[in-house]
């Protein structure tokens, strides 16, 4: 049409640069309409959130993105291809995707402590993450706030009662610091305290990440994540924050 107006009323020759619609895998197209629309200005979507979004593409996505949103070279996506194709658990073109759109946008900075934040979810590594990218990283986690009063030592009255089947819960008062126990619980991270000691036993409870297999540990304010955050988990993938406030 444009093309058409400028010989209509200008008698000149025009010529028109188009690019096919970028779409999902499904043939829908990207947008705010349609609820799958990232932003460029942080403040609306924070770096680590944009470096998630790229992270999470379907393989049978990420090589038509790698060529249309990435400078990398034919031989290098077609490598990547390769790679998802044959251990698409490594997600290695995905990786390659949302760093560079991420650096493009954001700075290789940026780019880089996105990819560190990402992996530090489910490291010891969590503890060295900024505030900014600790908060971003942790935004879509399930989260229960408990008051400080939780952390404090033999002044504090507060009690969590009776536990499941009438076992008797830990006071903040019979130490310093919130039983583990009770925070798995609370947290519903384990259905019963019984339950929470078998998981820390068998060594399938972390705070922070940090493997903790004694039944009597205790969350206390030296594990405060910028002084306010626990990152609680059971096994690999289920975790929970936890909030002082």
């Amino acid at each position: 049409m444009g093309v058409e107006l400028i010989r209509k009323v200008r008698q000149a020759e025009a010529h028109a640069f188009t690019w096919p619609l970028l779409l999902t895998a499904e043939g829908r197209k990207y947008g705010k309409s349609v609820g799958n629309a990232i932003w460029l200005d942080r403040q609306r979507t924070p770096v680590f959130a944009f470096y998630q979004h790229f992270l999470g593409f379907a393989d049978d996505e990420v090589g038509a993105l790698l060529r249309f949103l990435t400078f990398s070279a034919t031989r290098r996506s077609s490598a990547l291809d390769e790679a998802t194709a044959k251990h698409p658990e490594r997600r290695a073109a995905q990786r390659v995707l949302a760093h560079e759109v991420t650096a493009f946008v954001h700075g290789a900075d940026e780019a880089a402590k996105a990819e560190r934040a990402s992996l530090a979810l489910f490291s010891e590594e969590i503890t060295g993450l900024d505030e900014e990218m600790l908060l971003a990283a942790l935004a879509d986690a399930p989260t229960l706030v408990l008051a400080r009063s939780r952390l404090g030592g033999a002044g504090d009255a507060s009690t969590s009662g009776l536990g499941e089947g009438g076992e008797a819960g830990d006071t903040a008062g019979s130490g310093e610091g919130l039983a583990l126990v009770d925070a798995l619980v609370e947290s519903g991270l384990v259905a019963s305290r019984s339950a929470a000691r078998g998981a820390i036993e068998q060594g399938g409870a972390y705070v922070n990440n940090s493997r903790r297999t004694e039944a009597s540990s205790r969350i206390t304010r030296s594990d405060l994540l910028h002084d306010r955050l626990v990152l609680l988990r059971r096994g690999r993938r289920d975790y929970r924050v936890v909030r002082f406030e």
